[in-house]
């Protein structure tokens, strides 16, 4: 598929942040900004789907199917991508009601047709249960002969594959600023996004996980292809548990907003940069080391002041 019709920002992307923790240990963080990359589609997100967007075109299916939260950036920017490239859509919405808020609203404005299963449905929604999912929901005329299904958070070979370009995508105009990067840091939720960034990073660069699950279980635990990672994977920075937070996290993230100028999401990125000033603080990184922090976006699902 060609992707050139896309703006794209490709510049100035890396941001610098700096406070006293930082100074005391003579340490640099860098932040990787993927959501200045686009407005809509920004993000871990642009780079996941490029793989499926290409698989979809090249076999010529009708539709895209694919699944998510209620403040999901992935079907928030597949949402996008299918709207400007007049692709139907389908989204399969994780919640036992027909919510609404404004990634919701995003969606359908969008057009991207709307399904909402409860939490134990969706959580077990096998391949073999499609064909009846389409015809339960009476999906055909939107979906046509042969729909492309793209599962949760565009995971699985293609989405790694398409997280393989994000370092690359970076060094292209940033290459000055990322010489002298000993580690990244980044989300984890599926995984998909850390081990793109494993295949394709220098191996001296140390590159660290921060699940946004707590405990780390699920798709951290589960998942045989990050078991060779998981010392590098940190299970203990969820809080409440995925997508929960403490009023002192909100503040926290509402802080770095006002004083640094750098707006995280509330599910993955907050906790992440959280996780990296207190790893920092503990020693677990040394003194003099440059961290690369790759922001994933996703500050369409935060609330709306």
């Amino acid at each position: 598929m060609d992707f050139s019709k896309f703006q794209l920002r490709e510049e100035g992307l890396i941001q610098h942040f700096e406070n006293e923790l930082t100074c005391q240990q003579e340490l640099k963080i860098k932040v990787a900004r993927l959501d200045w990359i686009h407005t809509k589609f920004g993000g871990n997100k642009w780079f996941k789907l490029q793989p499926h967007l290409d698989t979809f075109s090249s076999k010529k299916h009708s539709s895209i199917i694919s699944f998510g939260g209620p403040f999901s950036n992935h079907l928030f920017s597949l949402a996008a991508i299918c709207n400007e490239l007049q692709i139907p859509c389908v989204g399969i919405i994780r919640s036992s009601i027909e919510v609404n808020n404004p990634t919701i609203e995003a969606l359908r404005k969008m057009q991207m047709k709307l399904v909402f299963l409860p939490k134990a449905d969706f959580d077990h929604f096998t391949v073999s249960a499609r064909t009846g999912f389409i015809e339960a929901f009476n999906l055909k005329d939107v979906i046509g002969e042969n729909a492309f299904w793209i599962e949760l958070g565009g995971e699985g070979s293609l989405g790694v594959q398409g997280a393989s370009l994000i370092w690359p995508f970076l060094l292209k105009n940033h290459a000055e600023q990322l010489k002298s990067i000993t580690h990244t840091i980044v989300s984890v939720g599926t995984g998909t996004t850390y081990l793109g960034l494993r295949q394709t990073i220098p191996n001296h660069i140390r590159c660290i996980g921060v699940s946004a699950f707590k405990g780390g279980e699920k798709y951290v635990f589960e998942n045989e292809a990050l078991a060779p990672f998981n010392k590098d994977i940190l299970n203990q920075y969820a809080g409440l548990g995925f997508g929960k937070n403490s009023s002192d996290d909100l503040t926290f993230y509402q802080l770095l907003k006002n004083q640094h100028q750098l707006d995280l999401d509330i599910v993955y990125t907050g906790k992440t940069f959280k996780a990296l000033l207190n790893e920092i603080s503990l020693g677990n990184i040394e003194k003099g080391a440059e961290v690369l922090f790759v922001h994933t976006g996703g500050q369409q699902g935060n609330p709306k002041a």
